[in-house]
């Protein structure tokens, strides 16, 4: 009997309101008695009032999330995102629950509660949550009592032990790097944490370093294996993904093969070059998909038949020509193949080149410009005294005897026809024999040291007559060596300056200095003792 709402009572209003409106609470009569425009309105503003209620109707907040989104995987946390705001610019927290997709939102379990409205993320700890697929719902509160509840749409999956994106390997097409003529390859696919026979995959075949195959699963793959027949020659990228058994796939791995199931073109425009007695064999250079790795060279002598090989070798594909010495009265032939990166060969050898023939010069023709003159009698003065095995240019060796002497410049000279060529000759010849006699001394001899005496060291000279091994020796007056000074082989000539000469520091063979006094020098040449000089130090 007491009037706790202060409005006088009007039983038939209150009575219409609740057979049409059917309200939960005293606030929402008052919410339809306003409505209604009902009398008494000072009362119902106490009403709204003492319900901490406003005096126009409350909006509710609103609230959408953000994440999860598509194929969201968790394995120990989630970030939860989301977008909220309240019309009328209330407060409001917000309660986070999750349930398992396949049950009831009635199930909801409590991830966190009253989440300030500036909030808009929180992660969300799934380490001890089942692996599934759960939806989020949040409840959200304002400060009016208005009341907002969404479920996501999309949902988390807690996996903790994710699948990884698949592994893809070749047995047919090993290397990213290599290109290979099979145009049928054989791919297999691993997965982790298992390798399931039945495991579904989605893949995009194409000339594309990058892309995503969709989530609808690729029939051609069974038992975790790919095959391919009568691909086309190119740089192909295979794009894999699977998909868990738990509904979502993994992220995409790339797989690069290539593919050159075309033989090269054959080698054209081949021709011959020859400078002195090399021979050199060139071509054009041949344009594959995959490059040349190697051209395949064969020379044949004296016929075509390619039997009588004297050059049957692979070059580097980088190359293109070929250098050999040939012999004079023999003819040569070539021809090429080349070998692209997938090892294929060229369907038919180049065409078979004309013969070439080294052009016949004379032994005493010294620079085969077709003339025996006075510049081939220079070249082998220039070489007078050189033996062949030491470098000497072997044209100069006229004669083949090993070394370049008198009798190779007398054959040179006995070809010159003009008489004043040949008296050109005859003073050259002495001037060469000359200046041999002024650099080769007619013995062999060791010279006095200088200085001497000395203080700490000295320089030995002397003279080779013939190429030798040389070897100083330092003796002291009671016979026993004290410095051995190994020169090795010398060519003959005077060694008597500072540059040449034989150097002693005054020390003996442990790096000691020696005492003042008199001391012997030997000459060993070829092993043999030769010359002896007494030498003083002086302290």
């Amino acid at each position: 009997n007491i009037d706790d709402d202060k409005i006088a009572d009007k039983f038939d209003l209150v009575w219409q309101i609740l057979v049409e409106r059917k309200p939960k609470n005293i606030v929402d009569i008052a919410v339809v008695w306003q409505e209604l425009g009902f009398p008494e309105m000072l009362n119902l503003k106490e009403v709204y009032k003492a319900n901490h209620t406003p005096l126009r109707p409350n909006t509710n907040p609103e609230f959408e999330f953000v994440t999860p989104a598509e194929n969201a995987v968790a394995d120990k946390a989630f970030k939860v995102d989301w977008q909220a705001h309240d019309p009328e610019g209330d407060d409001f927290t917000i309660d986070l629950y999750y349930y398992n997709n396949s049950l009831d939102e009635r199930f909801s379990k409590l991830i966190t509660k009253s989440i300030p409205h500036d909030t808009k993320s929180y992660i969300w700890q799934t380490i001890f949550v089942k692996d599934g697929k759960y939806n989020l719902r949040s409840v959200i509160t304002d400060s009016h009592g208005g009341v907002n509840i969404v479920n996501s749409t999309k949902y988390v999956i807690v996996d903790h032990t994710p699948l990884q994106p698949p592994k893809i390997s070749s047995t047919t097409h090993l290397r990213s790097d290599k290109w290979y003529s099979n145009d049928s390859p054989k791919i297999d696919l691993v997965t982790d944490p298992e390798n399931q026979n039945d495991r579904k995959y989605s893949f995009v075949l194409d000339h594309q370093p990058l892309n995503i195959p969709d989530n609808f699963p690729d029939l051609m793959i069974k038992n975790n294996e790919l095959r391919f027949s009568g691909l086309n020659d190119g740089i192909w990228w295979l794009h894999v993904r699977s998909k868990d058994r738990l509904g979502y796939w993994t992220s995409t791995s790339h797989f690069e093969f290539r593919i050159d199931n075309s033989p090269p073109k054959m080698v054209s425009n081949i021709s011959w070059e020859t400078s002195n007695n090399q021979i050199t064999l060139k071509w054009e250079p041949v344009k594959d998909l995959s490059g040349i790795a190697a051209y395949h060279v064969q020379i044949d002598t004296d016929t075509r038949i390619f039997l009588d090989l004297v050059v049957d070798k692979r070059i580097d594909g980088s190359k293109t020509s070929y250098s050999f010495v040939g012999e004079h009265k023999r003819n040569y032939y070539g021809r090429i193949k080349a070998i692209d990166n997938a090892q294929l060969e060229s369907r038919s050898w180049s065409r078979i080149t004309p013969a070439i023939r080294l052009p016949a010069f004379l032994k005493w023709d010294i620079n085969h410009d077709n003339i025996v003159d006075i510049t081939d009698l220079v070249l082998v003065a220039k070489d007078f005294g050189s033996r062949i095995d030491q470098g000497a240019n072997g044209r100069s060796d006229v004669n083949t005897d090993g070394i370049v002497d008198l009798f190779d410049l007398i054959l040179v000279a006995s070809k010159f026809s003009d008489p004043k060529a040949v008296a050109l000759a005859s003073q050259l010849i002495y001037q060469t024999l000359a200046k041999i006699e002024e650099f080769h001394p007619k013995k062999t001899r060791l010279l006095p040291n200088f200085p001497n005496p000395f203080n700490p060291d000295t320089w030995i000279p002397f003279d080779i007559a013939d190429l030798a091994d040389i070897t100083i020796l330092i003796y002291s007056l009671d016979g026993h060596i004290v410095r051995r000074i190994e020169l090795g082989s010398r060519p003959a000539g005077h060694y008597r300056t500072r540059d040449q000469a034989a150097y002693w520091t005054g020390r003996n063979s442990n790096g000691d200095i020696v005492a003042s006094g008199m001391y012997f020098v030997i000459l060993k040449v070829n092993g043999i003792y030769t010359d002896r000089q007494k030498i003083v130090v002086k302290k």
